[in-house]
């Protein structure tokens, strides 16, 4: 409630009281001036200022609580948006002009006028588009990579940086299997292509993403010979749910990462490089300072990450024009819905506990983390962090602006940092 709103509602509650009052003394007044006692005379008076303050006193307390519940409902909202799982369809909002087997006309929107290469979602398929090919006044011609059912003029779609819908071998024809990954609160199924016997990397999606979140970087990781395991966690579609049935953004979920790495040891992983992307970010930041298996872990690879939620729930209430007073109740709101302490968690600030190299991706047109996070990180550990800034992409689009140069760089950063005897070229 805007602060203009308490002030109007204290003057009508207090109005209100002081009707009441006034209307009271009237008749009280009128019988006490019989006795003619200057004591009874006074006593109205002064039983009229005591009744004024606290009908005023009254009135700031009931506007209090309906502040402090104001609050508390936006902040509980605001939790909402973090905590409950949501795994609902997309809003398919961008209409199929014409296609053919090699391009696709869509609505002219800032979503379609994005470079690089973008999936197609809609219930009934996918397609892949790549480059921009025209643009009229109201539409937009882009090359058509592939698509699993035909996109027929009329046709209401989603766009999205979800390139890949399947696993890696619906995706790429590269062999994988589904793996059964115990954890505490049961199987995850997760998908696994085999490489090295000995060099892992383990994916880790974000928050309400599918497990294809990290399908984009399959190829380059078999590619440098590793053996790839793309994680489920807790909450997922098919998933164990949480007892609570709430996200805890990293807080427990590192928990199943470290399932996957203890699955992983046991058939031979010695050097593991970790994948987190957004949230996924959190739960390897969370496992690499908790783990007691955390040393098997040689290298991270970060995109988009949240950094710190204090930071994240500032941005969003920045972004939103709300008072920075909102946050300490938000998070006070969240300690009681997960038990999880926001404040805990700042992986900038706790820079100097990295001690593996970091390869970190961040985009400058950030809707969810704040982007400067990811900066000062590679300021603070600039030995040990490889920074990379997409001032034009969205959150977690980088791949999906310059999928080649993003492809080199993971390349080259893995083949150094694991001495992969492997031939890097840009592609």
């Amino acid at each position: 409630m805007h602060p203009t709103r308490y002030t109007s509602l204290i003057r009508r509650i207090a109005s209100a009281f002081a009707g009441d009052f006034n209307q009271n003394s009237i008749v009280r007044g009128t019988a006490h001036q019989v006795s003619r006692s200057r004591d009874s005379l006074m006593a109205p008076r002064s039983l009229a200022s005591g009744r004024w303050l606290r009908m005023t006193v009254g009135a700031l307390l009931v506007v209090m609580v309906l502040a402090a519940g104001s609050v508390s409902a936006a902040s509980w909202y605001f939790t909402d948006q973090l905590v409950t799982p949501d795994h609902s369809a997309p809003r398919f909002d961008i209409a199929v002009h014409d296609s053919t087997s090699k391009a696709v006309e869509l609505d002219k929107t800032n979503e379609t006028l994005r470079p690089g290469v973008w999936g197609l979602e809609w219930p009934a398929g996918h397609a892949i588009i790549g480059a921009i090919t025209s643009i009229s006044s109201g539409t937009v011609n882009r090359a058509l990579v592939r698509a699993t059912a035909p996109l027929a003029r009329g046709l209401r779609v989603a766009m999205n940086s979800q390139v890949y819908w399947d696993d890696p071998e619906l995706s790429f024809g590269i062999p994988s299997q589904t793996v059964d990954v115990p954890s505490e609160l049961g199987s995850l199924h997760d998908w696994f292509v085999a490489g090295s016997p000995t060099d892992f990397a383990i994916v880790v999606h974000g928050r309400n993403a599918p497990i294809t979140d990290g399908m984009r970087l399959v190829p380059a990781l078999v590619d440098l010979g590793l053996s790839i395991l793309l994680i489920r966690y807790r909450n997922d579609v098919g998933s164990p749910p949480s007892p609570d049935h709430l996200l805890h953004l990293g807080d427990t979920e590192w928990r199943d990462l470290q399932a996957a790495v203890q699955w992983a040891v046991s058939r031979g992983a010695q050097r593991i490089v970790l994948v987190g992307i957004s949230m996924g970010g959190a739960v390897v930041e969370m496992f690499m300072e908790r783990s007691s298996v955390a040393r098997r872990v040689a290298a991270l690879v970060l995109d988009s990450p949240v950094l710190s939620w204090d930071a994240l729930l500032r941005f969003q209430a920045d972004r939103r024009r709300l008072p920075d007073a909102l946050v300490g109740p938000t998070e006070l709101v969240l300690r009681l819905r997960i038990g999880f302490d926001s404040g805990i968690y700042d992986a900038v600030r706790d820079a100097g506990l990295v001690h593996v190299p970091i390869l970190l991706f961040q985009d400058g047109q950030e809707t969810l983390t704040p982007p400067d996070r990811a900066a000062a990180l590679g300021r603070a550990r600039p030995n040990l962090v490889e920074y990379h800034f997409y001032r034009q992409s969205g959150h977690v689009e980088e791949w999906n602006a310059d999928p080649g140069g993003y492809t080199f760089i993971l390349r080259a950063f893995l083949a150094r940092t694991l001495n992969l005897l492997t031939t890097v070229t840009p592609t």
